[in-house]
């Protein structure tokens, strides 16, 4: 809501930004800012610059424009605003077994086939190989299932209705993402 996030803003962002000013930083790219909010406030947990983590998979399907030419503009130290599109997105961590802290690795993953790309929801790869024409877990997050939707309850439905396409031996998947307790 526009309370949290100028408190966000606030409380997380302007001084992240101000403490890397202060110390003569020069930072192109994208910084995320991993937040935990809680019944205090945000806090900040980390802060990470790529995207290949679940919280920048669910972010990049929303901007309106070419991801290309933002990161072009970026690295010639360019700021140009943001356009994004009127939607939601919704990721769910499809984990082995073990996951985090010993995930069992090797286990056949089925129904790869049946998850085509759609408008609404896909899958991206995260900790799998493939030997012939089987795909096997290889680390501890093993897909991703990304649900796209015109409200943050239609990106759920179709995270999990996409993370419900596939299996393994001892996958696990949280049930609560997108909700809370409110």
């Amino acid at each position: 809501d526009p309370e949290l996030r100028a408190r966000i803003d606030r409380e997380c962002i302007a001084p992240s930004v101000a403490h890397l000013k202060k110390r003569g930083f020069t930072y192109r790219g994208v910084l995320y800012v991993g937040l935990m909010i809680t019944p205090n406030g945000p806090s900040v947990l980390e802060y990470n610059c790529r995207f290949g983590d679940p919280e920048a998979q669910v972010i990049l399907p929303l901007m309106a424009g070419d991801w290309g030419f933002v990161f072009r503009e970026l690295s010639q130290g360019h700021v140009n605003k943001l356009a994004w599109k009127s939607a939601s997105a919704c990721c769910v961590v499809l984990a082995a077994e073990g996951y985090p802290d010993s995930p069992v690795k090797g286990a056949m993953v089925s129904g790869l086939r049946e998850l085509e790309a759609s408008p609404s929801s896909y899958a991206l790869h995260a900790g799998t190989k493939r030997e012939g024409s089987t795909w096997l877990t290889s680390g501890g997050r093993v897909l991703n299932a990304i649900g796209i939707g015109s409200s943050l309850r239609d990106a759920i439905s179709s995270a999990y209705a996409c993370a419900d396409r596939v299996s393994w031996k001892g996958l696990q998947l949280r049930k609560d993402i997108g909700r809370t307790s409110n």
